[in-house]
């Protein structure tokens, strides 16, 4: 597998990168976050939406979040 090329998605505004390997490419989308902890005011209640995405409306996804507890 190789290093991997950085991919930036116009449509999805998502970067991700695409692995080439023997058989094909592979996408790694890294560190995806789909909601804000529930901690604190959010204990107990419905998912928030992240605050990941920045002002462009763009996730990057080319590297691993924190790990969970």
């Amino acid at each position: 597998m190789t290093n991997g090329t950085s991919i930036y998605d116009h449509h999805q505004h998502t970067a991700w990168h695409t692995h080439c390997t023997q058989h094909g490419n592979v996408n790694v989308f890294r560190g995806i976050r789909f909601a804000e902890p529930p901690e604190g005011d959010r204990r107990f209640k419905p998912p928030v939406m992240t605050s990941a995405w920045n002002d462009r409306g763009t996730l990057d996804a080319t590297a691993f979040g924190n790990r969970a507890i």
